[in-house]
């Protein structure tokens, strides 16, 4: 943005020099044509060109449209591109004397308002701005600290993210950045609480603390003979000590607690590997033995509704598959042995007998890969029962 000081310094220099020619030109015409009712136009080349003119008007026009000045030198420069347009209109064409004495008029209304407004006026010095500056800034954080005393935590975060939007981010000192990490942490705010303790350890890291302090002050009292001051010093060191032990203890406890948890939860799971495998051992070698059953009981319980250890799933579904084979073969022999019965009765309790067995494992093993195996021999079951009327 331009300089309005520098800019408006060369325009009163611009002015000032038109006033000095013009005055001159003025005074150069005899009195005795001035009392002239008609007096004749002076011919002279326009002291100032049109194009330069226009360029003024253009370079003030820009800074109103494109809000490059103050809201309180809008109007003066309003004015000024007014001044500018009447000087051009004056200075086409053959100037008479009452034109030269309307340039000089309004260069001297301009001169003197540009003066007055940026020479006589002074605003606040830099040393006044600062000074306020840094009492609005300590104000604003003793009311942080306040805040934080009296446990408002969401008022603590609300002004600290005020006090950074006013005077920027280096405004969140590590003092103030303590609070409002607390504070967010009261707040549950815990991934941003992280985020600015962080950022706040990392401008704290290496910096003298209070414990630092108060054991120079216990030897520095020592040093010059204060020596009951120095005592007092030392009680309040030992207070500080125990706070921060305390603290530490409390950390200590929960990372010993969360520790415990881990290697407990890291043992169990060793002893659920552990039995797992004895388990997948004990159910492989039930069947062997051909105890189908109790081979799928361990498995199941092993495999606890969510397991997906291929270990535990191949052995299972070799179980089940030998199971439903065996159980399968038992219906086959009970149902041949019901088509060679000519007694009525004895081949529909043979055949409902197979019946049972077939549709109990349908329903127990539903996706085995059996199971289309096992549907086909039901049908030969319930067709054999349809002959003699019994289904």
């Amino acid at each position: 943005m331009i300089n309005n000081n520098t800019r408006f310094g060369r325009i009163a220099r611009v002015l000032l020099f038109l006033i000095l020619i013009l005055s001159a030109c003025t005074t150069a015409t005899p009195k005795k044509e001035i009392l002239k009712s008609s007096e004749p136009a002076i011919k002279l080349e326009p002291i100032l060109s049109i194009d330069a003119i226009n360029k003024k008007i253009s370079i003030l026009d820009d800074l109103l449209t494109n809000n490059k000045v103050q809201e309180k030198d809008r109007v003066i420069i309003a004015n000024l591109i007014s001044d500018y347009h009447r000087i051009k209109a004056l200075s086409q064409g053959d100037q008479s004397q009452n034109d030269y004495k309307e340039i000089i008029l309004t260069l001297f209304s301009n001169l003197s308002l540009l003066d007055e407004n940026y020479f006589l006026s002074k605003g606040p010095d830099a040393d006044e701005i600062y000074d306020r500056a840094a009492s609005d800034l300590n104000i604003k954080k003793q009311s942080i600290f306040k805040k934080y005393i009296a446990k408002d935590y969401k008022s603590v975060i609300s002004e600290c993210n005020e006090l950074e939007n006013i005077f920027g981010k280096d405004s969140m000192m590590y003092d103030t950045g303590i609070l409002l990490a607390l504070s967010l942490a009261k707040d549950g705010r815990l991934s941003e609480a992280i985020t600015t303790g962080d950022r706040v350890i990392n401008e704290m890291e290496g910096r003298p603390d209070l414990i630092q302090l108060r054991a120079g002050l216990i030897q520095w009292r020592l040093d010059t003979g204060k020596k009951e001051n120095a005592f007092k010093e030392y009680q309040k060191l030992i207070e500080n000590m125990n706070e921060k032990q305390s603290i530490l203890d409390k950390v200590a406890n929960r990372v010993d607690s969360q520790n415990k948890k881990i290697t407990e939860k890291q043992q169990y799971q060793e002893n659920l590997n552990n039995n797992k495998k004895e388990g997948i051992e004990t159910a492989t070698k039930l069947i062997k033995e051909e105890d189908y059953e109790s081979a799928i009981t361990i498995l199941d319980n092993l495999q606890n509704g969510s397991d997906n250890n291929p270990d535990i799933k191949k052995q299972k579904d070799i179980a089940i598959e030998k199971l439903i084979n065996k159980e399968r073969n038992r219906a086959a022999k009970i149902f041949l042995t019901a088509k060679k019965t000519n007694d009525v009765k004895k081949k529909e309790d043979l055949l409902l007998s197979a019946k049972n067995i077939l549709n109990g494992l349908i329903e127990k093993y539903p996706s085995a890969g059996m199971i289309d195996k096992l549907r086909s021999n039901l049908d030969s079951v319930n067709d054999e029962l349809s002959k003699i009327g019994k289904q």
